[in-house]
C-alpha cells in the first residue's frame, strides 16, 4: 500500500509559482540595475543560486502541473498526459515558453550578456503571464491584461531585485560615484514604483471589477494583505528618500536607518511575491 504524498498538487504548484516568481523577480532586477546603473558591477552572492532555483523550479512546475490536472502524482510521469498537457492546455503552453526563457536566462548568466539575460527574464514574465487570472480574457482584452501583468512583475522586479545592490553600495557612500549611481537609482526607482501601484490597481479592477471587500474569500483576504505589504514597502522607501537620505551628513546612525529599512524592504517584497504566487491559485469570488 502506498504511503500518502508529503505534498499535495496544489500545494507543490504554490511552491513552484513562489520560487519562480521571486527567482525571475531578483535575476530582473539585478540584470536591469546592473545595464542600467552600474555596467561594472560583480555579482552578487545571491544571483547565481536565483538562476538555479528557477531552472530547478520550472523543471519542477511542469510535472506538478499534470498531477494537478489530473488529480493524482502517479500520472505526473505519464508520456502522453504530459504531452497534452504541453500542447493543449494554457499551463502547459505557458511553461514551455518559460521553460525556454529559464534556459536562456541560464546561458546568458554564465556568458555574463546582462543584456541577453534581461531579455530572457522578460519573456519567463510573458510566460507566467499566460496563465492564471491574466489569461482568463480573450482577444485584445487578453493580450492587453497579460500586457499589464508583465508591466507590474517588470516593475515589481527593477524595484526589489535592485535593493540589494543598494545595500551593498551603502557601506561605500564616501564615493562620489557611488553617490551618484543611487540618486540615479532613486530617481528611476520612482517611476518602478509607481508603475507597480498603477498596474496593480488596473489588474485589480479587470479582476474584480472594483475593490473587493468580500473577506469570506481566501483570494481576497490575501490580496488584501498584499496590498498592506507593499503599502509598507511604499512607506519605507519613501522615508528612505525623503527623511532619511536629506539626513546622511548628520551621523552614521542615519545610515544604519537606511539599510536596515531597505533590507526590510527585501522581506517584504518576498512576502508580497508569495502571497502572489498563492492566491494566483485560487479563485477570486
Amino acid at each position: 500500500m502506498m504511503r500518502e504524498a508529503v505534498l499535495d498538487p496544489q500545494s507543490a504548484l504554490i511552491l513552484c509559482r513562489s520560487a519562480i516568481f521571486v527567482s525571475s523577480l531578483m535575476i530582473w532586477g539585478a540584470s536591469v540595475f546592473r545595464w542600467r546603473l552600474l555596467p561594472a558591477a560583480s555579482r552578487m552572492r545571491f544571483e547565481p543560486w536565483m538562476v538555479v532555483t528557477l531552472i530547478i523550479a520550472v523543471g519542477l512546475l511542469l510535472p506538478v502541473q499534470v498531477a494537478r490536472i489530473a488529480g493524482a502524482w502517479e500520472d505526473a510521469g505519464n508520456p502522453d498526459l504530459v504531452w497534452d498537457v504541453v500542447m493543449f492546455t494554457s499551463p502547459g503552453n505557458a511553461w514551455a515558453l518559460q521553460a525556454v526563457a529559464a534556459m536562456l536566462v541560464t546561458f546568458s548568466f554564465i556568458l555574463g550578456w546582462t543584456k541577453a539575460t534581461v531579455v530572457s527574464a522578460f519573456f519567463v514574465f510573458v510566460g507566467q503571464s499566460m496563465s492564471g487570472h491574466a489569461a482568463a480574457s480573450e482577444g485584445v482584452a487578453g493580450l492587453l491584461r497579460q500586457a499589464n501583468d508583465v508591466a507590474h512583475m517588470m516593475a515589481a522586479g527593477a524595484w526589489l531585485g535592485a535593493l540589494p545592490f543598494v545595500i551593498g553600495l551603502l557601506s561605500r557612500l564616501e564615493r562620489f560615484e557611488t553617490r551618484a549611481v543611487l540618486m540615479r537609482y532613486s530617481g528611476e526607482g520612482h517611476v518602478w514604483v509607481a508603475a507597480v501601484l498603477i498596474t496593480g490597481l488596473i489588474a485589480t479592477f479587470w479582476i474584480f471589477e472594483g475593490i473587493p471587500f468580500d473577506w469570506s474569500v481566501r483570494y481576497q483576504v490575501f490580496w488584501a494583505l498584499k496590498v498592506f505589504v507593499t503599502l509598507m514597502m511604499v512607506g519605507l522607501a519613501v522615508r528612505n528618500r525623503y527623511f532619511l537620505v536629506p539626513r546622511l551628513g548628520v551621523g552614521p546612525e542615519t545610515l544604519r536607518a537606511i539599510a536596515k529599512a531597505t533590507k526590510a524592504e527585501v522581506g517584504l517584497g518576498l512576502a508580497a511575491v508569495t502571497l502572489v504566487a498563492w492566491f494566483g491559485t485560487l479563485e477570486p469570488r
